[in-house]
């Protein structure tokens, strides 16, 4: 109960903010906000069938109102260029928006392959042994598909003179995910979830061309899966 009212008045508080001081990103606020919370009830509803489509697994509003909070912060930061004619209602009859639109569909429907592990399957260092060929061969292509969008991000960095910046950045987030796992592993054991990899595919592919928008879309589709689905859930958790 705590939780959903703190959420709820970080939510609210958020959205003032946005209002009052970044005018032109409200409306991209608004239309992200009903687009995520149409996949997350498609997700809790048809794919989990749930009574309630806005309620977890857990019977609570809270990764909703957490969902919502993502929300406004990728219009804010991660959306501005992916989505940028996004400011004014016929913005929303772009093709760049209709596409977008587009590749988020697949990424919520990541819930139907919920029975195929080799697709839902959380990396961690106890699971390694569990992998099989299939695993192998998923995961292989996707650190190769994920490595060249993000080389390609980085050249549109370097041409919009961001790439002093953006580099350090993303490879400090990889950086000190490894470093905690290290420091930590006598008591955690690091998992690595899809929220995780998909929140950080979202956060970096950033810019208008296609290599970042669509996949952005994507990965935006199976971050509201999985808080659908099972939440955020623990990155690190005991041995």
């Amino acid at each position: 109960m705590w939780l959903e009212l703190i959420l709820s008045i970080l939510w609210m508080a958020f959205f003032i903010f946005i209002c009052m001081k970044f005018k032109g990103d409200v409306f991209r606020t608004v239309v992200l906000s009903v687009v995520m919370t149409a996949g997350f009830c498609f997700v809790s509803g048809f794919i989990c069938r749930r009574g309630n489509p806005f309620l977890s697994d857990g019977k609570s509003f809270a990764p909703l109102l957490e969902m919502l909070i993502f929300a406004e912060l990728f219009a804010l930061l991660c959306c501005r260029e992916t989505l940028n004619t996004l400011t004014k209602f016929k913005g929303l009859f772009r093709q760049d928006v209709f596409w977008y639109l587009i590749c988020f569909f697949p990424g919520l429907c990541i819930g139907y392959l919920l029975k195929i592990r080799e697709i839902t399957f959380s990396l961690s260092p106890e699971s390694l042994s569990e992998l099989n060929i299939w695993m192998v061969l998923i995961l292989s292509l996707s650190v190769v598909c994920a490595a060249t969008l993000l080389v390609l991000s980085n050249l549109e960095a370097w041409k919009k003179e961001e790439f002093k910046w953006y580099f350090p950045v993303m490879l400090s987030v990889v950086v000190l995910f490894f470093l905690i796992s290290f420091l930590i592993r006598h008591d955690y054991s690091p998992t690595l979830h899809r929220w995780l990899w998909s929140l950080f595919l979202i956060v970096f592919l950033r810019y208008p061309s296609r290599a970042s928008r669509l996949p952005q879309a994507f990965a935006l589709g199976v971050f509201v899966n999985a808080l659908a689905t099972s939440g955020l859930e623990r990155i690190w958790t005991p041995v």
